[in-house]
């Protein structure tokens, strides 16, 4: 039996978001993600390119936004955390550290700089500043 053919690989997130076009601009403004072609065509998902074969799949229509605990969050990785911050504080966008404190850095144990802030629905992203 071949590994690599039944070894699980991430491939897309999807999120239900209330508002399509505001959750598409604030992951294309503040996180500077790029849109990929969607095969619905129908005006309720956008997708979003993350990495080098995943994507984020925004779905339009959710009722409700969402206050999950932060430990509930997905990570991305930038090249620097205090630049990244500093466009966070020009788009006027909050962000907090691992325990909550507003406009803090975080480093964990590892040396590793984070930010946590929160989508227009209420979900937590991580941004770290990774290094592998």
């Amino acid at each position: 039996m071949n590994a690599e053919a039944i070894t699980a690989q991430l491939d897309h997130l999807a999120i239900h978001v209330r508002n399509l076009q505001i959750s598409t601009d604030f992951y294309l403004n503040v996180l500077g993600l790029q849109i990929c072609p969607e095969p619905f065509q129908d005006g309720l998902h956008i997708w979003l390119q993350i990495g080098v074969h995943q994507q984020l799949h925004l779905i339009g229509g959710a009722q409700e936004t969402h206050s999950e605990d932060m430990q509930v969050h997905m990570a991305f990785r930038v090249g620097s955390v205090d630049q990244f911050v500093s466009r966070l504080s020009d788009l006027h966008v909050t962000y907090v550290n691992q325990k909550g404190e507003a406009g803090q850095i975080a480093i964990r144990p590892d040396g590793v700089k984070q930010v946590y802030l929160q989508d227009p629905d209420g979900y937590w992203i991580e941004v770290n500043e990774a290094r592998y």
